[in-house]
């Protein structure tokens, strides 16, 4: 029994020690994927394209970009999740990347009257009009991310600019529903 007790005990020192090892990992990688991180955001600051983010420390092989598609004076009611934006989920670690949230968009009279919904998001009014949303993906590098970002940043706001009529997309021309 007292075998038992011990092995057991000692399963458990192991599994702290593995995680003490583990952040002190996490700790000495961090600098690598802030610069990494750093990297991304230059790349797509050179592109011209809306970005904003911090580097998080939480979880730092896990980070987001936000793409906005309205100045800050032009968001409703000065909060940023109420613009036209897609949040990106980038992975350092497995170099993937995602959509996590988008913005949405008011609307037409005739599609509030025929649903419940007062708006709709961004990824309904792309696909609404033949686009295709963007599903978890690899990357080699800050370039070749920031090019696939990009290109489908382009072909979602192409998509939003012809339902909405242009900036500042405040309410869908078309209907959906």
């Amino acid at each position: 029994m007292e075998e038992r007790i011990e092995k057991q005990h000692s399963i458990c020192l192991t599994e702290v020690f593995n995680s003490r090892d583990e952040l002190q990992m996490n700790e000495n990688e961090c600098a690598y994927y802030k610069d990494e991180f750093a990297e991304i955001k230059k790349a797509m600051v050179k592109e011209l394209l809306p970005v904003r983010g911090n580097f998080g420390t939480f979880c730092p092989h896990l980070q987001f970009v936000t793409l906005d598609a309205l100045r800050p004076e032009d968001w409703p009611n000065n909060i940023a999740q109420n613009s036209i934006y897609l949040y990106f989920e980038i992975d350092l670690k497995s170099k993937t990347f995602e959509v996590a949230q988008c913005g949405h968009i008011w609307l037409s009279k005739h599609d509030q009257d025929k649903s419940y919904l007062a708006m709709c998001s961004m990824k309904k009014a792309h696909q609404h009009l033949g686009g295709k949303w963007l599903r978890k993906s690899k990357y080699k590098d800050a370039n070749d991310l920031t090019a696939k970002v990009k290109k489908f940043y382009d072909s979602v706001m192409e998509n939003v600019t012809k339902a909405t009529g242009g900036y500042p997309y405040k309410k869908m021309l078309i209907d959906i529903y």
